[in-house]
């Protein structure tokens, strides 16, 4: 099984040995997954209230307020370098292309594993432009012209990274890697029944 890099975290250090690191994005497809566990798991801003995490990632000032007001020490905190916000103590920086946290989960997750799996990336994938949370500024969901660039910072990543990102999606797509939902729910079974074991 290829290892996963060895990551320099500020005053952390944590090395993966996986061939799988798992992004859990907060579109309406998310919910698919509800029950499975797979591990490492990155998601993004209140998805640690619905998901196991191992890595979470906001950017925004509202969102990082509110967990900070929420801590939970055993998730590795990340926010993007060069964002105007007051980002709480033994939280990391990390520099990186786009300016949203689903693009930038995808960006931990490569540091962590050879492939990474993004689950419920619906405005990436130009499904669904509704939001798992609903947040203060826009309460009925992201609008989709934003979705557009989202996309485009993944399709920058894909690119960057060729055959290492797939979309959990059942539909293909001509600049993205896709796998079926069921195949990924399958591979997600199969890699917590290995970590059992």
């Amino acid at each position: 099984m290829p290892k996963g890099r060895t990551t320099d975290r500020g005053d952390k250090e944590i090395t993966h040995t996986t061939e799988t690191a798992w992004v859990i994005l907060n579109g309406p497809s998310a919910s698919q997954f509800e029950g499975l566990n797979p591990h490492p798991l990155v998601g993004c801003n209140y998805a640690y209230r619905d998901w196991n995490l191992d890595h979470c990632v906001a950017v925004d000032r509202m969102c990082v307020h509110n967990i900070r007001k929420e801590p939970h020490p055993d998730i590795d905190w990340i926010t993007k370098e060069g964002v105007k916000i007051d980002t709480p103590r033994g939280w990391r920086l990390l520099r990186a292309p786009g300016v949203d946290s689903g693009t930038l989960a995808i960006e931990v997750a490569l540091e962590l594993a050879p492939r990474v799996i993004v689950m419920g990336a619906d405005g990436i994938m130009n499904g669904s432009a509704t939001n798992r949370y609903y947040y203060h500024w826009h309460p009925k969901g992201t609008r989709p012209g934003r979705h557009g660039r989202f996309r485009k910072t993944a399709i920058e990543l894909n690119t960057r990274e060729p055959n290492r990102i797939w979309f959990a999606w059942d539909c293909e797509d001509p600049q993205l890697q896709t796998m079926p939902i069921t195949r990924v729910k399958q591979e997600i079974m199969d890699s917590t029944w290995q970590n059992q074991s």
